[in-house]
């Protein structure tokens, strides 16, 4: 498979292409493409507002949608048929104890720039599923997240699994990467292993927490108010990066899904 430059991304993330061998992925400079099954994307839980700058619907039947991933086995991140949410195929997830590519952390993850800086506007949608099997614990354990892009640190916006919910949880920080306030969870839900959950979400990507902005949709209802709070770190751009990633030690194995991912720039959708 051919290499793809990634870019955007932190010494961090740099280091785990070296790390895991699992490097970049083919950049043939083309949109990914649109089967038939790929039109259901239009569904309203898949919608998403303006032009569409990236969609990993997994619909190309492996990994080439994705700047870079982070595994220590091939057998970690996966393109299955069943469960799927949409077209034909989905990302599996899986993550064992010591799964541990970059040095901190035990993680299977696919990571994407998309541009987003101080005063970008972005509409993201996606699916999950939690494996039957997903154990529950009080470790951290991280499944959506925008990381910042130069520097090390909690991600500024992310989706958590905290105990048997999910949660959106945002990490405030000031330039240098220090925390300004404790993390901060805005809306959470019961996992409900074995079910889609449907993720609709509207940032206004900013470090002043006048004028950052999130609101959240899930399975079709709009979940939170419009929360205003900083989603960057000041100075700093984000990347976004989806899998699986958790605290070493954790001795069950956890298996995830996503599929259906979008981005798209413009008004709010109807």
């Amino acid at each position: 498979m051919g290499r793809r430059r990634l870019h955007g991304l932190s010494a961090l993330a740099l280091s785990a292409v070296a790390l895991t061998g699992c490097g970049p992925l083919g950049d043939s400079g083309e949109r990914p493409r649109e089967d038939g099954d790929g039109a259901a994307l239009d569904e309203p839980r898949h919608r998403v507002a303006g032009p569409e700058l990236f969609r990993g619907d997994w619909e190309t039947g492996d990994l080439r949608q994705w700047d870079g991933f982070q595994e220590v086995a091939d057998d970690r991140i996966s393109v299955v048929e069943d469960p799927v949410d949409q077209g034909r195929y989905a990302g599996r997830f899986e993550v064992r104890d010591g799964d541990n590519p970059i040095g901190f952390g035990d993680r299977a993850e696919v990571q994407l720039s998309t541009g987003e800086t101080e005063g970008s506007e972005r509409w993201y949608a996606w699916s999950t599923m939690f494996d039957p099997t997903f154990p529950v614990s009080d470790a951290w354990q991280v499944v959506t997240q925008w990381h910042a892009s130069d520097i090390d640190g909690s991600p500024p916006v992310a989706f958590y699994v905290i105990g048997d919910r999910i949660a959106l949880q945002t990490n405030p920080h000031d330039g240098d990467g220090q925390p300004v306030r404790q993390e901060e969870v805005r809306w959470s839900a019961p996992l409900d292993r074995g079910e889609w959950h449907h993720f609709r979400l509207h940032v206004v990507w900013s470090g002043d927490d006048e004028r950052g902005l999130i609101e959240l949709w899930h399975n079709g209802e709009r979940v939170t108010d419009t929360i205003r709070t900083r989603t960057l770190y000041p100075g700093h751009d984000v990347y976004f990066k989806q899998g699986y990633y958790r605290r070493s030690g954790e001795p069950q194995t956890g298996i995830v899904y996503h599929d259906a991912f979008r981005v798209s720039v413009g008004s709010p959708a109807t």
